[in-house]
């Protein structure tokens, strides 16, 4: 994953969940069930980074699946 899209799709995740208390596992869950519904169609294209970003983010160990969002995002923020 290239650097730009790492740091873009973490912007647009912190945007949206800077007053967020959900973990990484349970923001997963929610973002892929409304995928799945078909809620806003015209962000499905961001909901689909959103999900590669913290997939790839998981498989390579940067982050656990009972962070908080919030707390991740910031951590990995400061390392980029």
């Amino acid at each position: 994953m290239s650097r730009w899209h790492i740091k873009r799709v973490k912007q647009l995740t912190l945007q949206k969940e800077e007053e967020d208390n959900r973990t990484v596992e349970e923001y997963l869950r929610d973002i892929a069930a409304i995928e799945e519904k078909g809620i806003y169609p015209q962000y499905s294209k961001i909901r689909r980074r959103i999900l590669e970003f913290w997939s790839w983010a998981l498989k390579e160990g940067l982050v656990k699946p009972n962070e908080r969002v919030q707390d991740v995002v910031k951590r990995l923020s400061k390392k980029t």
